[in-house]
């Protein structure tokens, strides 16, 4: 949600990218790099000095120790969402 407007973010960004006469492919390929530089940052360490933060159980279960993004590495290129609608104006 946007912090005045209380709008989800995908409402922004499809604004400014109408705006900007942004599509859709450009978007998801802006967003492929994008994940393609963090992996490759990642990969080469440069993400070392990232806060640890500690996270608490549930339920009697132990803290995990959050030492590194996990979103990067989980994401590859396939997953992309080219040629799919944009589903913000479904609930918004």
């Amino acid at each position: 949600m946007g912090r005045y407007d209380h709008q989800p973010m995908g409402i922004a960004a499809e604004h400014i990218a109408k705006v900007h006469g942004f599509t859709r492919e450009q978007q998801d390929d802006f967003a492929v790099s994008s994940y393609k530089r963090a992996q490759a940052a990642a990969k080469n360490e440069h993400f070392l000095e990232i806060e640890l933060v500690e996270v608490a159980g549930a339920r009697g279960k132990p803290s995990i120790l959050v030492k590194e993004d996990e979103d990067p590495k989980n994401v590859s290129p396939s997953q992309t969402l080219n040629g799919r609608p944009c589903s913000w104006h479904m609930f918004w």
